[in-house]
């Protein structure tokens, strides 16, 4: 068990040591010996965990991918109604990705050059499953009347576009326009979370809920 423990703690080592290089040099620039000497570990330890770069790559999407896939899995489990479900989807959606800014400037950026196919089919295979437990949400609200009948994916798109324009585009536009400093980092941005939440909550509410329900 203790050995278990070990590697499963060297192995997350190595996937944070891994985001902060990728954030700091991109994939390209970032090299399995740079990773190794800053994870303090050997060559052959990285390539015994992930076997190659792309693949550590993929490991680092599962690893920060899999907290919310579990809440929103578990939400789907829970004896609430679709509109309660919603409420605590948009609390999760903006609490981990303004937790992990730097993880999704990554991910956007690498998914924006568009060079590795493979890679991105396998990354997209995995965020899906957040995707398919989304879909549940707003699937039943409409089936059980709670929701209007809308185009369910292009409304997750929207969602997810709204928090992710703002957490990878951190410019002096959005500074403008939101009336305050947006630092690299917005994990300690409390009146920013407050205000993203609020403004899903009234723009998702409006949007989809019966006017009977939406009170």
């Amino acid at each position: 068990m203790g050995n278990f423990v070990g590697s499963m703690n060297r192995k997350e080592q190595i996937l944070e040591k891994a985001e902060l290089l990728f954030a700091e040099h991109g994939f390209e620039g970032t090299s399995i010996r740079a990773l190794a000497k800053e994870a303090e570990v050997n060559i052959a330890m990285v390539s015994y965990y992930f076997g190659s770069k792309e693949k550590l790559f993929e490991a680092l999407v599962e690893y920060r991918a899999a907290y919310l896939w579990g809440k929103l899995k578990a939400l789907n489990e829970q004896s609430l109604n679709p509109i309660q479900r919603l409420e605590e989807l948009i609390k999760a959606y903006v609490n981990r990705f303004l937790s992990q800014t730097r993880f999704h400037r990554i991910l956007y950026r690498e998914i924006s050059l568009n060079r590795r196919q493979e890679l991105h089919q396998n990354i997209a295979d995995i965020l899906m499953r957040n995707v398919t437990e989304f879909r549940k949400i707003l699937s039943d609200g409409i089936e059980q009347g709670y929701f209007r009948e809308v185009d369910v994916d292009l409304t997750i798109v929207t969602f997810i576009g709204t928090i992710t324009q703002l957490i990878t585009t951190s410019s002096i536009m959005h500074q403008r326009m939101l009336g305050q400093k947006l630092e690299h980092d917005l994990s300690e941005n409390e009146q920013l979370q407050s205000r993203l939440i609020d403004h899903l909550k009234s723009l998702m509410h409006n949007y989809l809920i019966q006017p009977k329900f939406n009170s």
